[in-house]
């Protein structure tokens, strides 16, 4: 399942260009590794068995989950997308925890590298203002509303 804002980076095997956009030394440290890498590198095209469409919540009752729904929450890449059970959030890139991948995991900041940084920020609230509570993200986490809340705050 993926959203058709990154299916054609799945068919061509390609990661989707996110830029990074956070400052400090864990941001220097991973602009300098990924020039040297040249990016990051490719994968296995594959062709998407379910291809998500528009902003609309997606409900997965059909594959036997009535409670899951998967919500349209770009930012991290133009396509990424939110998996939400009841009040959790399995939100992927779309946050990092602050001390990056060895340190403070519990405080929350936007991802470092991020392909519609002012439609993170939208993706986030739009999650909080659905009743999200928990936010378990792929680098860090899980976080509170409340502190996914302060974050808001701190970087209008």
């Amino acid at each position: 399942m993926i959203h058709e804002a990154d299916a054609g980076y799945a068919r061509e095997g390609k990661p989707a260009p996110v830029v990074p956009v956070a400052e400090g030394p864990l941001a220097g440290i991973a602009k300098q590794v990924a020039e040297r890498l040249g990016g990051i590198t490719g994968f296995t095209p594959c062709v998407p068995d379910i291809v998500l469409q528009g902003e609309e919540n997606h409900s997965l009752a059909a594959y036997g989950l009535p409670e899951v729904y998967v919500v349209y929450t770009p930012g991290h890449t133009a396509g990424s997308v939110s998996v939400v059970l009841d009040d959790t959030a399995i939100i992927g890139d779309l946050l990092f925890g602050k001390g990056g991948l060895g340190g403070n995991q519990i405080d929350p900041m936007f991802h470092i590298f991020l392909q519609e940084p002012a439609k993170a920020r939208t993706s986030v609230q739009k999650l909080l203002d659905a009743g999200v509570k928990t936010l378990m993200g792929g680098h860090g986490g899980p976080w509170t509303a409340q502190s996914v809340r302060a974050l808001l705050t701190e970087t209008q």
